[in-house]
């Protein structure tokens, strides 16, 4: 496969939240950026995601612009990876998208999205016709329902899908080829030969792992639930007490 050309892009990956569906205000949901250049493209879109990129910006990523969010990546469709779903569809209009967004993830995606434009219509309505005028595109979305592979490119990046196991869920992880890096997104996901080959000679590996300590912060009857769904070989770490992380 034929990399982006542009030798001059640089590539910056930032944590917008590492958090699980636990209330943890010093982690924000699921969500990660590959800024290359000053153009992002996000993988999933966990609760706070766009507070977290403006935060970001604020902090001196360019890309990260609230009306630049454009491109996103879900790896599947449990809540605790799509609730900011609708504040990427939305807030970024409000502020200043123009253009139509752009999705890509499992089936289901599009009855998703169709679903949460029909639960704002009012508000889309109110936005383009009455005192809050607001342009008539930057709300609309492309949702996409892909299968492993090539899934984008552009002349910034060339992002493949490939399949990994989470339950019972169609789940994807993600391998970003652009300029000066490979990044792969292992995803919601255990150790396996999928996320192997594609890590395969990667400069960089984001890989799903479980905290302990956050395990221990879960309810018995939600241990229960979880606690079979952990292979044996599953990776856990003790996370130290700080705040969701760029690099």
């Amino acid at each position: 496969m034929n990399a982006p050309s542009d030798a001059g892009m640089t590539t910056k990956i930032v944590l917008l939240g590492t958090g699980t569906p636990i209330t943890d205000p010093d982690r924000s949901g699921p969500s990660v950026a590959v800024v290359v250049g000053d153009m992002p493209y996000l993988v999933d879109l966990g609760p706070g995601v766009v507070r977290r990129a403006s935060a970001a910006h604020q902090a001196g990523v360019r890309g990260l612009a609230v009306e630049k969010l454009k491109r996103a990546f879900i790896t599947h469709l449990h809540s605790d990876h799509t609730v900011g779903y609708p504040d990427f569809i939305f807030t970024p209009w409000v502020l200043g998208r123009d253009e139509p967004a752009e999705v890509y993830g499992p089936p289901g995606v599009r009855a998703m999205t169709e679903h949460l434009l029909a639960a704002y219509e009012q508000d889309i309505h109110e936005r383009r016709y009455g005192l809050e005028p607001s342009n008539d595109r930057g709300y609309q979305v492309n949702a996409h329902e892909i299968e492993p592979g090539v899934v984008y490119r552009d002349a910034n990046v060339v992002v493949e899908a490939f399949p990994v196991k989470h339950g019972t869920w169609k789940a994807f992880g993600y391998k970003f080829t652009t300029p000066d890096r490979t990044i792969v997104l292992s995803g919601d996901t255990s150790p396996q030969e999928t996320v192997i080959e594609a890590a395969m000679g990667c400069d960089v590996l984001i890989h799903e792992v479980y905290s302990s300590t956050a395990f221990e912060k879960i309810p018995p009857n939600g241990k229960r639930i979880i606690r079979p769904t952990i292979p044996r070989h599953a990776v856990w770490l003790r996370l130290p007490p700080r705040r969701d992380l760029a690099c």
